[in-house]
């Protein structure tokens, strides 16, 4: 029995993931990017957690960070044909993420 890869009926998982990622590496971007939003900077990525986590948790988990899926394949709430689209889909969105913090 070897690595299932999971088909097209799961690419919204993957699309939530990407999605949540993007706006936390992007909402971490443009906080810490000069003049920063100094001791007040968590504020605003908690708040974009949050909400990513509200809005996406109940289709995908709301990982949103490939420690955190990691994490999850481990305890054994994430199944293996998952770990590897998530974490790409993860890496996709923060890529795309910082990219466009970088243009702005």
């Amino acid at each position: 029995m070897g690595l299932v890869v999971a088909g097209p009926e799961a690419a919204h998982l993957y699309f939530v993931e990407s999605v949540g990622t993007f706006f936390l590496v992007f909402t971490i971007g443009n906080v810490v990017i000069e003049p920063g939003a100094g001791p007040l900077a968590p504020i605003p990525i908690g708040s974009c957690l949050m909400v990513m986590i509200y809005a996406g948790g109940h289709v995908s988990g709301g990982h949103f960070n490939p420690a955190v899926s990691f994490g999850c394949w481990v305890r054994g709430a994430l199944a293996t044909k998952h770990l590897v689209p998530y974490i790409v889909y993860q890496i996709l969105g923060s890529i795309i993420a910082s990219n466009l913090v970088l243009y702005i």
